[in-house]
């Protein structure tokens, strides 16, 4: 099976929340990357450290310290201050925790990556939650690798 380009996987992502998530304007931290001021842009792309030809979709932000840049190749995050990233090929599970937000308007979701490490990310819950959920499983969907 040929490789998708970076364009490809972000045609696909964004097809997916779009097709699948709701209520898009109503939500509080997470936006498409280019609704995003520009002042967001501007700092993720300065200290999200993307790759080349890797491309931004979908970004919860909700200051410099904690923040999660789902992008066309990994999950970049800053949780409590530390900024890092797991790629997309290395997902192996997931688990979203109180992603209806009943409890609280951020949870934190649990990337278990191949190497055993288990990445902490922040996301909002309720009705954004569901884009970041379609974000991730498709990303991982195309990255798979049997």
């Amino acid at each position: 099976m040929k490789a998708k380009t970076d364009v490809g996987i972000l045609k696909v992502v964004s097809a997916a929340i779009n097709r699948h998530s709701k209520a898009y304007p109503s939500w509080q931290y997470t936006r498409f990357w280019d609704d995003l001021y520009h002042q967001v842009q501007t700092y993720l792309s300065n200290h999200g450290n993307l790759a080349p030809k890797e491309l931004p979709i979908l970004v919860m932000f909700i200051d410099e310290a904690t923040w999660t840049l789902v992008s066309s190749q990994a999950v970049r995050y800053a949780n409590e201050g530390l900024s890092t990233y797991v790629l997309a090929k290395e997902i192996e599970a997931v688990q979203y925790g109180d992603f209806k937000g009943y409890l609280k308007q951020l949870e934190q979701v649990s990337i278990h990556s191949k190497s055993g490490l288990v990445h902490q990310v922040v996301y909002e819950t309720g009705n954004a939650s569901i884009g970041f959920m379609y974000a991730l499983q498709t990303l991982q969907q195309l990255h798979y690798v049997s």
